[in-house]
């Protein structure tokens, strides 16, 4: 993830972020949950890239820790859809395809746009000034802003939005996609321009918000989700 330190293991080629690496068992529940985390943080990072093979022993020779928990946490993952156990070929990190990108766009623009339109009548709007003054410092330079701080206001505004839509079941809904949505997430500031353009509409997302007007606010998510998902097709094409 941005902003996470990262660290190899030795002769392995395993990235297993260094807080992970250096907490260990302690501040986890089980060695299942350790070594769950630090895979789906490889994954999720892009550490671990589509397609990837995942080797057992190597994340346990990393976290010090035998194969079984680790072979535990891989079924998790399997579950959630970040992996794929092929038997007697191995364990591979799910390929992300234009479909997959297409149905997570699809369900967001639906649900998001009706969290955007609940959001902008929440009563106090005062968490997303921070936000706002990190994107209006970008916009008038881009290189006066870092790329981790906007891509965690990114991930700040979705999340304000999602939490003060007042509709625990619609937050749950999001909730439960968010890795998803972040694997494919971090692959859109990769194409040119896409981080100045998202800068611009995640303006006109607070600046409809603070308008109070749902209308302009659900326009400006549509938008901003139609060229993110647009952008990110383009970019797996080449």
């Amino acid at each position: 993830m941005p902003g996470s330190r990262l660290r190899r293991a030795s002769t392995r080629g395993v990235t297993v972020s260094e807080n992970l690496a250096e907490q260990k068992l302690p501040g986890f529940s089980s060695k299942k949950e350790l070594a769950y985390e630090a895979i789906k943080e490889s994954i999720l990072s892009h550490s671990l890239r589509p397609g990837d093979a995942v080797s057992e022993s190597a994340f346990a020779e990393a976290l010090q820790i035998s194969r079984t928990p680790v072979r535990e946490a891989l079924m998790a993952l399997e579950q959630e859809g970040l992996v794929k156990i092929v038997p007697t070929r191995g364990i591979f990190v799910t390929e992300i395809t234009v479909r997959d990108i297409r149905e997570i766009y699809e369900i967001r623009q639906a649900l998001e746009c009706l969290a955007v339109r609940k959001a902008a009548l929440t009563p106090d709007l005062s968490p997303l000034d921070p936000l706002l003054a990190v994107l209006e410092t970008a916009s008038r330079g881009r290189e006066s802003v870092s790329y981790d701080s906007l891509f965690q206001v990114d991930i700040d505004l979705h999340r304000f939005i999602r939490d003060t839509a007042r509709n625990s079941r619609l937050s749950q809904i999001l909730e439960n996609l968010q890795d998803q949505i972040h694997r494919i997430r971090v692959l859109s500031p990769r194409v040119d321009g896409r981080m100045d353009t998202t800068t611009r509409e995640h303006l006109a997302i607070i600046h409809a918000l603070k308008q109070r007007d749902p209308d302009l606010a659900a326009q400006a998510m549509r938008e901003h989700l139609h060229n993110a998902q647009d952008n990110i097709i383009n970019f797996l094409a080449y």
